[in-house]
Order: structure tokens, then sequence, then C-alpha cells
């Protein structure tokens, strides 16, 4: 973190006596250096906090809060406070004597920056004069907005599974904020682990676009949090809350916290959050009359999609333009009167090449012009050279799954005419009618596909093996009965003792199916990860006489289910109906959820398992509330949802007198047991005064129990 001086001090009683002391820190200020600490005059109302919540909606996955600071100073004296860093200036509130100067004793109750953006004061106050001038803040939160999640600003993007507290901690690590707890309430668990922080993993591929655009910190955040099915995040001084609304009701008693260093998420243990303020019982009051009693509807209908985003398919065009790079090296032929250009040292982008392998490229001159032909050359003995051609297919981190199954395709030329000229050459050729192609390698992560030269599926090894690929003819319609022959995809019935496939001297797509099912990766433990090809410059084709070499081009890796029909992007809608009687159709929000539960090993969302009861990096099935019966993200959210929302609730508005509270009185639910029973109300919106020591509050009737899901 960078280091930070005081630079401003604001300090104030408020009126039960009490003192708060508001610091304004500068990146790298010295104070000594620089002139100290500047002390400014508070305003008469120097400090209101406001958070804002949604009361149609009280599983908002994030809230943030901002501050408001009013002090009198000399006209034009603060304008350094907009700058174009929204980290330069750095704000501590304490209950108290701040802990940042000598002898500080106070309690921090808010931490966030300066928004650099905002600035407001009177431009009509007299330059001798002191005027009003008004500083805008934001816990940090709102600031995740506008920060990539990348591991530096404009740098790489982050790849590959981390646990949920890794990502948290790439996320609040952005902030130049100190957290020393993080704080939950809530009955999740998975597998009889409460520590979800270090049981589950994330794919931080599903954090960025197709073009490689990363999402925003918030919105990883939110995608987190609202994917554990009805949590809220928020910040109060330097803890970080996540609760389950329903869990600050007494009953419950199963709040924990954690560590956020070493790391985030570590050194579970119990602690009390929540509990009841009997207004009845005198255990808090409204500040003033006013309140105002309302009533929430109930919505009959929820709708919530949840879109994993799987990985469906990524295939390389060697002829797009924009993956090659070509240096003009070329040779000019001319066979069978045919002129043509033979490029001999091109670069694709992506592509990883060892020792002396380059792509090559035909065009022929004339009679008309033709676009270039990029293509991987093997050659019969590799020309005496080694070498290999390696590609990791994007976005492409995938688990074991029993319900998935590879598709691999390769555009494939067996030459058996000239060793240069594709286009025409005078060579008669050799009739060819099918080929393995011995040494090409496929893995998953650190996994080899093995497969013997026949008709099974292979197996997941941990050491280098080849996949075999089986080139054959596919002229003829699809016969469902006949179309899988071994492991490659077929279109044309095939009889053994009579083939009549011909693959000689013309291009052929060519597809493998290869199984991600546990029995096929028996002894070798998670096939987890990237998916890679390595496509050797040699080939041992010299075994089948009379191939001069082998061309190769437009890779591809897709994903289908085990009866080959392919996994589509369309998510996941769940419509929720609580009273089907009810003929007014209302929707809470549109929720869209992207991490969650489930459904296959490509889903970029799915949460999986990080812990060895469970295989580590499996998708997991489902999480429990404590009872062993699990429920997908989509269930989970809708069990509170439909339990809050199945019922028209009571909302309450007004002032509360939070002198013994302040700022933290969200963490309890208010009742007033001598006018509306037993019944109890959580704080959804509230801008606190700290001058008067009140909130003003917009509260919502909570329900302790949630919805049975059919």
């Amino acid at each position: 973190m960078a280091d930070y001086s005081i630079k401003y001090q604001i300090s104030y009683y408020r009126k039960s006596g009490s003192q708060t002391t508001i610091n304004i820190l500068e990146k790298d200020y010295a104070e000594d250096s620089s002139g100290g600490i500047t002390t400014l005059t508070a305003a008469g109302n120097p400090l209101e906090i406001s958070f804002e919540g949604d009361v149609n909606n009280i599983y908002k996955p994030t809230i943030g809060s901002g501050a408001t600071i009013r002090v009198m100073a000399t006209p034009l004296s603060l304008q350094g406070l907009f700058t174009t860093d929204p980290q330069k200036y750095k704000v501590h509130i304490y209950d108290g004597n701040d802990e940042e100067s000598s002898g500080g004793s106070g309690n921090l109750i808010w931490q966030g920056f300066v928004n650099a953006g905002i600035y407001t004061e009177s431009y009509s106050t007299p330059i001798t004069l002191k005027s009003l001038i008004i500083i805008y803040c934001n816990d940090g939160l709102s600031l995740l907005n506008d920060l990539l999640y990348t591991q530096t600003v404009g740098g790489s993007n982050y790849t590959g599974f981390s646990t949920k507290g890794v990502v948290m901690e790439n996320i609040f690590g952005k902030l130049e904020l100190y957290f020393s707890v993080i704080r939950t309430a809530t009955d999740l668990q998975y597998d009889g682990h409460t520590n979800l922080f270090t049981a589950i993993s994330v794919n931080n591929e599903n954090y960025y676009d197709e073009q490689g655009v990363a999402m925003s910190c918030r919105s990883v955040l939110e995608s987190i949090i609202g994917g554990l099915g009805g949590l809220v995040l928020f910040l109060r001084g330097d803890k970080i809350y996540i609760i389950d609304p329903i869990h600050l009701h007494t009953s419950y008693g199963d709040e924990k916290q954690y560590d956020t260093h070493p790391s985030f998420g570590s050194n579970e243990s119990g602690i009390n959050i929540g509990g009841y303020l009997d207004i009845a019982a005198s255990e808090i009051s409204w500040y003033q009359t006013g309140q105002n009693l309302d009533i929430v509807q109930l919505f009959n209908y929820i709708d919530i999609t949840y879109d994993p985003y799987n990985y469906t398919e990524w295939g390389y065009d060697f002829n797009n333009e924009d993956n090659v790079t070509n240096p003009e090296t070329y040779s000019d032929i001319t066979n069978n009167g045919i002129n043509y250009y033979w490029y001999i040292d091109n670069v694709m982008s992506g592509w990883t090449v060892n020792a002396v392998s380059k792509f090559e490229a035909i065009k022929e001159i004339t009679p008309d012009v033709r676009d270039i032909d990029y293509f991987i050359r093997q050659t019969v003995g590799g020309d005496g050279l080694g070498g290999t051609f390696v590609y990791t297919f994007p976005f492409s981190n995938i688990q074991q799954d029993d319900n998935l199954m590879l598709e691999l395709s390769m555009d494939v030329y067996v030459n058996t005419r000239h060793a240069t000229n594709i286009i025409d050459p005078a060579e008669p050729g050799t009739d060819i009618s099918s080929l393995y192609l011995n040494n090409i390698q496929l893995k998953v992560g650190s996994k080899w596909y093995y497969q013997a030269t026949g008709g099974s599926y292979g197996v997941w090894s941990d050491t280098v093996h080849n996949c075999k690929p089986y080139v054959r003819e596919l002229d003829a319609e699809i016969l469902d009965s006949y179309y899988i022959h071994g492991t490659w995809f077929r279109k044309r019935k095939y009889h053994a003792a009579e083939d009549k496939s011909e693959i000689s001297d013309k291009w052929i797509t060519s597809f493998l199916y290869i199984p991600l099912a546990e029995v096929y990766a028996a002894g070798v433990s998670l096939v987890n990860g990237a998916i890679s090809i390595i496509i050797p410059k040699a080939t041992d084709a010299s075994v089948v006489t009379g191939i001069v070499n082998i061309l190769i081009k437009n890779v591809s890796v897709g994903i289908i289910d085990i009866n080959k029909k392919p996994i589509l992007n369309d998510g996941v809608l769940t419509n929720a109906v609580i009273d089907s009687a009810v003929t007014l159709k209302k929707s809470v929000l549109d929720i869209q959820l992207t991490n969650g539960i489930g459904l296959y090993g490509v889903s970029r969302g799915a949460f999986s398992s990080n812990e060895n009861e469970i295989e580590a990096g499996l998708n997991i099935t489902g999480l429990d509330r404590g009872d062993s019966v699990e429920y997908n993200t989509t269930e989970l959210l809708l069990q509170s949802l439909m339990g809050e929302y199945g019922s028209p609730r009571f909302k309450l508005t007004g002032k509360l007198n939070v002198v013994s509270y302040l700022f933290n009185i969200n963490l309890y639910l208010i009742k007033d047991t001598g006018h509306l029973d037993a019944k109890a109300f959580y704080i959804v919106n509230g801008t606190y005064n700290d001058r008067e020591e009140y909130m003003d509050v917009e509260m919502l009737e909570l329900t302790d129990t949630r919805q049975t899901i059919t």
C-alpha cells in the first residue's frame, strides 16, 4: 500500500458530548516538509453518511456508502482535492480521538476516499471570509466500478482457478484501505465446511470476455456474493460484513469471523452479530415524530436467470489476416506452368514454436491471384529438424465432467505429390485411404490424452502421450447408426473389409471425440485446466508408403455432451410462482447471476470444490444449510426471496436515535413490541447525521423463515 499522511483534520463534538475526528490523508504527503496538518472548521451539519439498498430486493449483493463532509474554509483553498487520482485522498472517521495521532484511542466508524470529481463551494463568498465547502466521499465500493479485474492497472487478466477468498483479496487489494477482519452471518455450508472463502473456487476466465476485456472489480464481487444465493456485502469501519439479513435474527447464532491477513478467509472463529433493539423496551428510541407505516406488496412471480457462460468452442483460423505476421520471405516457384509463391517464415499470433518451426503458406500468382493459404507443414522425418507448434485455446479452463466430451477438429492435407506445391503438382501421387496422425499431443491442464491405435477411447495420463487422430474422408451424409468408428466422427457407413474413403491430396476436416469422464482418468488427479495442442514438426507418416508431408490448419476444440449435442449459452431461467391465484404479475427484479452451482465442467461461472473430501476442482453440486440437503444457486436465492416477499410486509420510515450505535445501527433488527407485536425490521436504507446522532431510515419487516422450494 502507498504511504499516506494526514493533511486535513476536522474535529467537533456531537450532541451527546462525544467527539468525532475526521482525517483526510494524502498519498505520499510528508507532513514535515509540506506544512503539517491543516485544521478545518466543521460546519453546522459537518457529517452525514448514507447507504442505499433496495426495499424490493434486500438481497442486492453489495451496498456501498457515501460520506458528505461540510467545512468552513477559505474560498478556493481546498481545490487540490479535485484530482485525477481517485485514491489520492483517503478519509478516516473516528468516534473519539483519531488513532493516527499521538495518544489517539478512537474507534474507526468509516473509511473511504474523497470523490475526486465532485467538489462544491460557494462562489459568492468574499475571498476574505470563510465559505461552506462540501466534500463528497465514497467507501471504496463505488470506486471498484472503475477498476478492472486485472493483475495491475492495464496489466494481464487473472487466469485459472482461485478460491473465493483469493478473488476477494485480489479485489480489495486494489483499494488503499485496510480491513482487519471479515464477519459473516449465514448458514450456508459446502460438504460440512462453513468457511466458503477456502472451500470453494471460481474460474477467473469468467471475469473477462472473448476480447480479453476484464469486468470491473465491483461486477466480479457482485457475481461471487450474488452467486452464493442471498448474501449481502457492506463495509463498516475496517470490517467487511457478508450477511444473510435473515440471520440478524437472534434465533440463528451461526456468525463467523475471519482474518484478512495473511489471507482472506483465514482463521475462522465464532462471533456475535445481529440481535434486536426494542423501542417499547427503551433499547432504542425514535429521534423525532414523523414516523410512517406503509406496506410493501407481495410479488407472486420471481424470475432469476443464471448464466454460467460456458466455454463452447474456440477455432483458430489460419487465414484470418489478424492472426498472421508475414515477413514476405518466400520462394518464387513454377511448376506445371503454374507460378506461385512459397512462404516459409510466417508467425501465427498465439502460437508458441520451438526450435526452428515456422508456419508456411502458398499463393498462386497467375492466372488469378488467390488468397494466401497458411498451414503447418509436417515433414517426414522433419527434414532433419526438430521443433513443435503449441497452442493453448483461450478461455478454455475446464473441469473433469462425466457428462462432457472434447471435440477436436483439424483441416488435414495428406500430400503424396509434391513437397511444396499443392496448387497443381504434376506428380501422379498415391492413393491413401486412411491415416493415424501418430504424433499429435493434446492436454488439459497438466494431463495428457493417451490413445493407442484402435477404436476404443483412450485415457488421461500424467506423462506425455499422443492422441493419434485418425483421418478419413467425410463426404457422405451422416448415418446415425454408423457415424462413429473408433473415436473419429465419420459421415459414411464403414465396412472394415472395403474401406472406400480417399484422403490423398485434398483438404479434409476430421473430428476426434475425447471423453472427460472420471473413468478415463483413473490413476491420475483431476483433468482440469486449459486445453492445449502440440503439433511436432516431424511426422512418422513414413510408415505409410507415398506420403511426402502432411499439412494442418484451422485447429478447433469444442465441447459437446456425451450424446454429442452442443453445449449452449442460453442461460438458465427459473420462474417462481408464489401464488398462482393472484392475477397481477410482478417481478422483484431482473435478477442476473453469473456465478453459481453447475451446470457443466465448462461453466466458467460455476463454483468448484477446493476440498479433498470431493476432489478439488470438480464443480460442486450444491450448497446446504447445515442439513446435508443440497440446493443450487437459484434455489438458495428463491428460498429467501419467496419467504420475504411471498406475503405483504410492513415498511417503517422515520428517524432513529442512534447515540449508542452510530453508523453501525444496521447490524441490528428494530422492534416495537408495543405497537407491532414481535415483528422485526431490517434497515434497508439510511442516512446517518453525526452531529445530531440520528439515522433517517427505511426499514422492512423481515421474516425469520424461508420458503420451501418444490
